[in-house]
């Protein structure tokens, strides 16, 4: 068996993926169907990442470490704010685990004070300063499960 992520949907807000594990088949692909499938598989995924709406999702990889999700998605540095592009953050300790999730506005600026509607928002998730996932799918569900706001209060 082998354990691997399974993309399960690739909605508007990227790829949402789940651990799931492959059991090996005494069926052999065939040389041709195992690479149409695994280009068909990157078509779906570079698809879903185009229609996040965020540029700067592209760059994005499960895993990094929060400053480098930072420089990423932070387009205006500023001194005054360590956080200057960041619309909403909501902090959680869940299971021994600090949640941070980051709101950030699509077009780069900060847009505090002001009420944005989510589909101009990129919600990026952190589980002890390394990036879980981002988009609405992925953060709804990681809310959904743990009991939390949709939107940090």
């Amino acid at each position: 068996m082998t354990e691997g992520l399974l993309l399960l949907d690739a909605g508007e807000d990227g790829p949402a993926a789940v651990p799931h594990t492959f059991r090996s088949s005494t069926t052999t692909m065939s040389r041709y169907s195992s690479t149409a499938c695994r280009v068909g598989l990157a078509a779906l995924a570079a698809g879903a990442l185009a229609a996040c709406g965020d540029a700067r999702a592209k760059d994005l990889t499960a895993g990094i470490s929060r400053d480098s999700t930072l420089a990423i998605m932070q387009t205006v540095p500023s001194a005054a704010d360590s956080l200057p592009n960041v619309h909403e953050r909501g902090v959680y300790l869940i299971g021994g685990k600090l949640m941070e999730v980051m709101l950030f506005p699509r077009d780069g600026s900060a847009h505090k004070g002001e009420t944005i509607p989510d589909e101009e928002i990129t919600p990026v998730v952190l589980a002890n300063d390394s990036l879980m996932g981002w988009g609405w799918t992925f953060w709804d569900s990681v809310a959904t499960a743990n009991r939390l706001p949709r939107r940090p209060q």
